[in-house]
């Protein structure tokens, strides 16, 4: 029971009922004993009908090549990390651009308006430096994020400097690439919040 195991349980009913066991999904419980066949029958076909499987959001990353590029979306702004495929640079991308989208979902009330369609994030291995950095050109709506060689994110004894690089790349991201009345009175106030 694979599917079970990995948590897809959703996955592992639609398999068990595709090949003809209705009875033993009914006798576990993932079918109410009071719904009818045709009823269920509806509802595997709505299942199997949904477009998600023919319509995926991006390709299927393996980490093998030696770089690859993470991109998201926020407030219609592309924002794309490209990174070596180290683990801990790869680590270190999901969370520069974790970081990114939710610093802009905690911005959405302020009335910010995007600028810019493009930021551009390139994340470097650095045996320079002792902790994560960054430098930005407004003008080029880019970034470049220094990760020190073999540094993982997730090292507990250096969480203040990770996250306060990472609070504080979202934040400049956000002050250049969208447009509030006050930005110095949005940041505050987001930084409180």
């Amino acid at each position: 029971d694979v599917l079970g195991g990995l948590g897809l349980q959703q996955s592992r009913n639609s398999l068990i009922y595709a090949l003809g066991h209705e009875a033993e999904l009914r006798r576990e419980g993932s079918i109410p004993q009071e719904e009818t066949p045709e009823k269920v029958a509806e509802l595997f076909t709505l299942l199997a009908s949904q477009p998600v499987s023919s319509n995926q959001h991006g390709p299927v990353i393996f980490n093998e090549a030696d770089s690859q590029c993470l991109v998201s979306r926020v407030q219609g702004i592309r924002v794309a990390v490209f990174h070596p495929c180290s683990d801990a640079l790869v680590l270190a991308a999901e969370a520069v651009i974790g970081s990114v989208e939710a610093f802009f979902a905690t911005a959405i009330e302020s009335g910010a308006v995007a600028h810019t369609e493009n930021f551009t994030i390139s994340l470097q291995d650095s045996s320079e430096v002792l902790a994560p950095d960054y430098t930005i050109n407004t003008d080029e709506m880019t970034a470049i994020v220094r990760w020190p060689t073999g540094f993982k994110p997730a090292t507990f004894a250096r969480q203040a400097d990770i996250q306060k690089m990472l609070i504080g790349l979202a934040a400049e991201i956000f002050a250049a690439t969208c447009y509030v009345e006050d930005m110095r009175k949005t940041i505050e106030h987001l930084f409180s919040s």
